[in-house]
């Protein structure tokens, strides 16, 4: 590991095929805590070595979560890299730190990495929307997706520990100007509000995926902010239908036809936006609740 280049790699790729394989062996002979040094150092000066270096690093550190999850939780610097790691450049580096993550999350250790440092669930979500807010070429559905689903476990300890989303430079207070500063929740919705403003029908949709999923799972926690959720669904529906109105008029006009592809995009996102409107409104307690919503909603995108 000591020798840069091919033999660093090797090594690291050698050392994930024991953590499959012996893991036992590690444990007896007391050689993981080293490692996970060794690795914490990679992911640290990742900026002076080739980008397979630190994701072979960040496949070992994978695959230490199963059987050792607390010698992990021991490495805050390790920790604080992983979670850099989300906005790099390389998308299967972005990709092998998302799964790190998501695991800590899914696992009953998620309070204690997060109480690790003050501010950590605020880097972690931050980070992950700027993973949404990439240009539609830039897109991974596979990505997107697992991020969705460590956003929808995030929403709950934003409520229950607020104190994982404040360092003491006040993280959230720097992004946001508003009135409901000090509300992570109201945060995130309004990031991902305007994160949806863009036309982008793969960046929307990961959006209203996490409107269904924030609905599905914890409704009450996001329904005092109901308002920045219908904000972007409704945008969405007005210009995509616009979208499928020109074209057909065009198409009448001209009596050409239209491949699929240039009507994929508006139908796939107006019907998806319909679908979790649709959804959001029965989780409300009563229809007025909704329709006043959105009515206020509709009356600010006309004003």
């Amino acid at each position: 590991y000591k020798r840069q280049g091919p033999l660093r790699l090797a090594s690291l790729q050698i050392f994930g095929l024991l953590v499959e394989s012996r893991a036992e062996f590690l444990k007896s002979k007391s050689l993981v805590d080293l490692w996970i040094q060794r690795l914490e150092e990679a992911l640290y000066k990742r900026e002076e070595s080739d980008w397979e270096d630190t994701y072979f690093a960040l496949i070992c550190v994978e695959k230490l979560t199963k059987d050792f999850n607390s010698n992990l939780l021991r490495h805050s610097k390790l920790m604080t890299s992983i979670i850099e790691c989300l906005i790099n450049p390389h998308p299967w580096i972005k990709m092998s730190s998302s799964r790190i993550l998501n695991h800590f999350f899914t696992s009953n250790s998620a309070e204690e990495f997060l109480s690790q440092k003050n501010g950590i669930l605020f880097e972690i979500v931050r980070n992950i929307l700027f993973q949404f807010n990439v240009s539609e070429e830039e897109q991974s559905q596979d990505l997107s997706d697992l991020g969705v689903k460590t956003l929808t476990l995030a929403l709950p300890l934003m409520v229950e520990n607020p104190q994982f989303c404040y360092a003491e430079e006040n993280l959230i207070e720097k992004e946001s100007t508003s009135e409901n500063v000090q509300d992570p929740v109201f945060w995130l919705l309004r990031r991902l509000s305007q994160i949806a403003k863009a036309k982008g029908s793969k960046r929307r949709m990961t959006v209203f995926k996490c409107y269904a999923a924030f609905t599905i799972s914890n409704f009450a926690i996001v329904a005092p902010n109901l308002e920045l959720m219908l904000e972007g669904l409704h945008r969405s529906n007005i210009e995509a239908k616009n979208e499928i109105e020109n074209q057909e008029l065009s198409q009448r006009r001209t009596s050409l036809s239209f491949s699929n592809d240039q009507h994929d995009a508006p139908v796939t996102e107006h019907s998806f936006a319909e679908e979790v409107l649709s959804l959001i409104e029965e989780k409300c307690t009563s229809s007025s609740d909704f329709l006043n919503a959105y009515a206020e909603v509709k009356r600010r995108a006309y004003n």
